[in-house]
């Protein structure tokens, strides 16, 4: 196990997400809906994050697949909860067709979530 740029990188992205959901959390930003998104935002990078490091540090090929594949499960919901976040943001998540949008988004999340499994 070697320790390089590429190793390191996903652990210290991990540790900066779990540190800005850890303040927003306890700052009180979590009372506000951008807040709590932003939190579902960073627990998704860092659910990333976490596996991706394992998987870069994996000593066997067995292990790197299975890690590479832990790590997808929050990778096909980065896109989708970025794009619910910057809704919020913007006041645009109650429209019709962002609801729709979104909804169209998550199932398309959950089917590769499912076809991530094989």
């Amino acid at each position: 196990m070697q320790f390089t740029y590429f190793t390191l990188t996903p652990l210290v992205n991990a540790i900066a997400s779990i540190g800005l959901a850890l303040y927003i959390l306890f700052s009180g930003g979590a009372k506000q809906k951008i807040g709590r998104y932003l939190i579902l935002f960073c627990i998704v990078v860092a659910g990333w994050s976490i596996p991706y490091f394992v998987w870069q540090i994996a000593t066997s090929a067995e292990d790197a697949l299975f890690w590479s594949r832990i790590l997808m499960i929050a990778a096909v919901f980065s896109g989708t909860v970025y794009l619910h976040l910057v809704l919020v943001f913007l006041n645009r998540d109650r429209t019709r067709s962002a609801r729709f949008v979104l909804g169209l988004l998550y199932l398309i999340s959950f089917f590769f979530l499912t076809a991530d499994a094989t």
